[in-house]
């Protein structure tokens, strides 16, 4: 079966963060903390999903075209035992960081990527963190 548009997009995106970013795992697939082995989670986990797509053109003749894909980057971290909530704070401050590092490089082989916005655990769920990145990219 050959791949959707948004799916070579979300392998192209997944590719770019591996090679940004090595010692990180990144993946497509969202999983629970408990489903992750705890070794990726100290390195840290990007995820890549597809949100929705919408804002076609409606001009005739380009029907559904232009449209805005909606991306979610979700990164997950686990801090070492005997640390504070604090260092998990810093920990997402870290893949925040490391987010707008990508957006800044160009090196995209995707279509005008933009971040939207980013939210963070605020320490609640230590020795866990979440960072959940609202991306969009234009479509063609």
């Amino acid at each position: 079966m050959m791949d959707s548009t948004q799916t070579v997009k979300m392998k192209a995106l997944q590719a770019v963060l591996a090679a940004m970013y090595p010692d990180r795992v990144v993946t497509r697939d969202l999983l629970d903390f408990a489903d992750r082995p705890e070794e990726d989670l100290l390195k840290g986990i990007y995820t890549v999903v597809a949100r929705k797509e919408d804002g076609y053109s409606h001009t005739m003749g380009r029907e559904a075209y232009y449209g805005t894909q909606f991306i979610g980057l979700v990164g997950q971290i686990k801090v070492e035992d005997g640390s504070t909530p604090s260092v998990v704070e810093d920990a997402e401050g870290v893949m925040i960081d490391e987010i707008k590092t990508l957006m800044r490089s160009r090196s995209m082989q995707v279509n005008s990527l933009l971040l939207v916005a980013c939210r963070q655990s605020g320490q609640i769920e230590y020795p866990y963190g979440w960072v959940a990145f609202d991306v969009t990219m234009m479509g063609d």
